[in-house]
């Protein structure tokens, strides 16, 4: 099946109007689309995302190899203890950083400080990824209430997936 969004609760809830007497939706199909999303999101997030432990982040910097400042950015986001680092580099070596942050996806802000010569590129990290993470879990976690209040929810077929449901909104 086709990965679950929220246009999948919306559809269910849509459908399940037209499940009762002569319809032209058979319940049980309603009921499979509901059980589908159900698994999705408790497959996805059963569990709150852990807290980071440390401020350290995985970096591939491809040309890390050749160029020097390039190597001190990937041993910066390794480092579990450090949160800034501060890169003296001219408009060149600093653009070639704030690319390769870019490139890397890394979780970490960028911001010239035009004081003295050469500038000095501040970087910081940031938990964006983590935030993503927590909104995401909250998004799956109001899509898993607004399974829970649908009809296919009562679906004798459904029991498990909602006593899982039930069990993963009342511990968050």
């Amino acid at each position: 099946m086709r990965p679950v969004s929220s246009r999948n609760v919306f559809g269910v809830r849509i459908l399940t109007p037209y499940t009762s007497g002569a319809s032209l939706v058979p319940a049980e199909a309603v009921a499979r689309v509901w059980e589908h999303c159900a698994t999705f999101y408790l497959d996805r997030s059963a569990v709150p995302p852990p807290e980071p432990r440390g401020w350290a982040q995985s970096a591939k910097i491809a040309g890390s190899t050749a160029d020097p400042l390039l190597r001190e950015l990937p041993a910066f986001a390794r480092d579990p203890d450090a949160r800034e680092r501060r890169f003296p580099a001219a408009t060149a070596q600093r653009a070639l950083l704030h690319r390769a942050i870019e490139q890397a996806g890394l979780d970490m802000t960028h911001v010239t400080e035009r004081r003295g010569r050469p500038y000095t590129l501040i970087c910081k990290k940031t938990r964006a990824t983590h935030a993503r993470a927590l909104r995401r879990y909250r998004s799956d976690l109001a899509e898993m209430r607004r399974l829970l209040a649908l009809p296919a929810a009562r679906a004798p077929e459904n029991a498990p997936a909602t006593a899982r449901l039930r069990h993963t909104v009342a511990a968050s």
